[in-house]
């Protein structure tokens, strides 16, 4: 963005608005990017340094509380408000960064809301110290930073913060993590920060390693096809007799003959609150500030609240964009604009299509739970907007199983899960389901296809990739791909590096949308068709894990696809043999 063009080069950008908080604009690398980029960029930073000299110039020095350059466009607002002429709050810069977020989170429509900052306000709220912001004499810190670094340089702190990103992966995994993924990731590198610090202090005894840690939660071993998937067990009826009041405070009354589904976010704060594991820096986040005896439902119930929110929007894919990831080199068209840099943009290109429904007659689409689909629903706003479309979903099973630590037939978790999609009226009788187990669930993909129809010919094909699918009686429709994205996640391993798979989507919208100059449509082809192989390949398996039930799922693959004025005859020679392998839905293709 900072080069000034959007990732698919139809628009420069004239004006960027950065809103930056804390750090006093020190880092050398982010002034660096600002430098470069002067012209087009709008800054307002919110820090608590009043004066930084790198954005002042000599004849802004003395204009009071907000200051200038001349073009107006580097502003710098100070951290103290004031509500009266008397007074002298200061407001810390996580309030003002909360409040910033919601007023700028209020100007996204919902579908495409921005990544949430709920595990900041988890941290914010289980190892923030009022005694660190109090202040003495002459605006004076009564503690020196010295002392506060100190304070959050420890392996206390770190283990605390090692169960907090546990818990956060237990609610975004809806009760079940990959211990061994998570270690690549961010509860990775605390946990080692754990390790390190545990070994500088020269504790006594060995520390802590993640299972012991992971016991706050009496994880429980899920029954797959690996032995590293674990679930949070149920409350017992033992526990909830022994931490009565606990259980009481979350839960209530009603909900004591069991713990419902979406009490995930509740279990785990019971867990945190009566483990014997529990680091005594984490148990004080919930105990009353004026009363060390009693503990604060307040606090609680927000906990529980932000765990909540984590494990209904899911928070086990974090976008970290590598163009240099060698596992994307499989495809042929392949630029740096291709990759979606963050979960907006992911859900920007997704959400593009799947509610422009006039754009596509098929999606398939490989996901860990489809929930994305629910959210979507609402937002379908034409009355049977997805008539005559099929969406052909393969989700992952321990992803969608609810009963966590019991087994259940494969074909219940589907009926249940499919159940639960069924319940949007835009969703019903449009989607064919299937799941597979995490261990052979890695490739998620998307592919969205348009039928262009024979007698209303809306662009020459040759210009877009392009197949031909044939139906059950012999007779073929031509079919354009709108959109493909991929990303690769081993299990539960939260990082991925998404890629959009350019199609015809834009060009449907409107016709005299120019092709960027990378377009290569022989290349696109052999992309979406080898995306389309690999959905085929997970459908046979899910075929497999999942058994004959009678719903057979319908698939299609192209006989023959069009690659412009001049394919190459390998490509051109590719066909495939389907009489015995389609049963295609005549409903959409005659």
């Amino acid at each position: 963005m900072f080069q000034g063009e959007l990732a698919d080069q139809t628009k420069p950008i004239d004006l960027i608005n950065v809103l930056t908080v804390g750090f006093n604009l020190d880092s050398i690398e982010f002034n660096e990017i600002l430098k470069k980029n002067k012209e087009k960029i709008r800054l307002y930073s919110i820090t608590y340094d009043e004066k930084p000299e790198f954005y002042l110039s000599e004849d802004t020095q003395d204009k009071g509380e907000l200051y200038k350059d001349k073009d107006g466009k580097y502003r710098l607002l100070p951290t103290k408000f004031g509500r009266g002429p008397d007074d002298d709050i200061s407001v810390t810069l996580g309030d003002v960064f909360h409040d910033l977020f919601k007023q700028v989170n209020q100007r996204f429509k919902d579908p495409y809301l921005p990544r949430g900052i709920t595990r900041h306000l988890i941290f914010t709220k289980a190892f923030y110290r009022e005694e660190f912001r109090k202040k003495g004499e002459n605006e004076t810190p009564l503690k020196s930073y010295e002392e506060i670094e100190d304070h959050y340089s420890t392996s206390s702190f770190f283990k605390s913060r090692s169960v907090l990103e546990l818990a956060i992966a237990l609610a975004g995994g809806r009760g079940k993590i990959e211990l061994k993924e998570l270690m690549t990731d961010r509860l990775g590198e605390v946990y080692r920060l754990y390790r390190k610090y545990h070994e500088k202090e020269k504790q006594k005894g060995l520390p802590d390693s993640l299972y012991d840690m992971a016991e706050i939660f009496q994880l429980k071993e899920e029954i797959s096809f690996s032995r590293n998937v674990h679930n949070i067990s149920e409350i017992s009826d033992r526990e909830k007799k022994e931490f009565q009041d606990e259980y009481l405070n979350l839960f209530g009354p009603e909900n004591d003959a069991a713990i419902r589904e979406l009490d995930y976010a509740k279990r785990i704060i019971f867990r945190l609150l009566t483990a014997k594991q529990t680091p005594e820096m984490l148990r004080d986040a919930f105990v009353d500030k004026h009363n060390k005896e009693e503990l604060d439902l307040a606090i609680i119930h927000e906990m529980a609240g932000y765990f909540q929110n984590i494990y209904q929007t899911g928070y086990y894919q974090d976008v970290n964009a590598k163009f240099s990831d060698s596992r994307l080199y499989i495809f042929d068209h392949y630029f740096k604009d291709q990759i979606l840099h963050t979960s907006l943009s992911y859900s920007y290109r997704f959400n593009e299509v799947f509610l422009d429904t006039d754009h596509w007659d098929y999606l398939f689409f490989i996901s860990d739970t489809g929930s994305i689909l629910e959210r979507l629903a609402p937002f379908l706003e034409k009355e049977g907007a997805l008539q005559n479309k099929k969406i052909y979903l393969i989700t992952c099973a321990e992803a969608i199983k609810k009963d966590t630590g019991h087994y259940k037939p494969i074909n219940q978790i589907v009926e249940e899960r499919t159940n639960d999609l069924f319940e949007y009226p835009q969703l019903r009788d449009n989607i064919i389901h299937r799941t597979l187990p995490y261990s052979d669930h890695h490739h998620h993909i998307s592919i969205f296809l348009k039928k262009v129809p024979k007698d209303k010919p809306i662009y020459e094909l040759s210009r877009f990739p392009t197949i031909q699918i044939v139906s059950s009686d012999g007779t073929f429709e031509n079919y354009i791909f709108s959109r493909s994205i991929y990303f690769y996640q081993k299990g539960f391993h939260s990082e991925i590096n998404p890629i959009w798979v350019r199609g015809a989507f834009a060009f449907l919208k409107n016709e005299n949308t120019p092709l960027p100059s990378n377009f290569a449509t022989n290349l696109l082809v052999k992309d979406h068709i080898m995306l389309l192989e690999t959905f085929y390949a997970y459908h046979r398996k899910a075929k497999a894990f999942c058994g004959t039930d009678g719903q057979s799922i319908e698939y299609l693959l192209p006989k023959h696809f069009d690659l412009g004025e001049n394919p190459s005859k390998e490509l051109y020679d590719r066909r495939f043999d389907i009489s015995e392998v389609f049963n295609l839905l005549t409903t959409t293709t005659k």
